[in-house]
């Protein structure tokens, strides 16, 4: 995927409606390579809410033309939930990989509608793992892109979400941009 085909799908969304809404976009060309990866990240894109209740999502594009995705970090859940983190970095997403538009594009517009949540086990007062749900049917429109999401997005119908919280998950709920 090349760098204009990613700003493509948040491409609706200008700097002042975002600041408007409590949301914070950076983007960032060709940013310091990390020595540990094994690829070079030629672009990143970060859209962080002032609040907690909005989800956070990030992307980058690789030289070779992957993508990786994150939403979420550990220190943004584990501030929401009163909690500790074991964990750091993103509570969830993929290291680069080929992706589709209309795959990233559905995923966008679930986070900026709200229509995702995540579910955070603990123990102890510590998160120890975090795992996106995504209703079946935006679920169904990543993958009949061509965009492999089974991996790490989990669907879920209506009825099933409100079976996931115990005493040992937390739900995360998240509004609307």
């Amino acid at each position: 995927m090349l760098v204009e085909e990613l700003r493509s799908v948040f491409d609706g969304w200008k700097a002042p409606d975002l600041s408007g809404r409590g949301i914070e976009f950076k983007e960032t060309y060709n940013p310091e390579f990390d020595p540990n990866d094994d690829y070079r990240v030629i672009y990143e894109a970060s859209f962080e809410p002032t609040t907690l209740d909005k989800a956070r999502i990030e992307f980058w594009v690789t030289d070779s033309g992957h993508v990786a995705v994150g939403i979420e970090t550990y220190e943004r859940i584990v501030q929401r939930l009163g909690l500790r983190a074991i964990r750091h970095g993103f509570a969830v997403g993929h290291e680069p990989r080929t992706v589709t538009k209309d795959g990233l594009k559905t995923l966008f517009d679930a986070v900026t509608l709200g229509k995702i949540f995540i579910v955070v086990k603990s123990a102890l007062r510590l998160a120890t793992s975090a795992k996106i749900y995504m209703n079946a049917t935006d679920c169904d429109a990543i993958a009949q892109s061509g965009y492999r999401c089974s991996d790490w997005i989990s669907a879920i119908s209506d009825d099933d979400a409100a079976n996931l919280s115990s005493s040992l998950r937390k739900v995360i709920n998240y509004r609307p941009w």
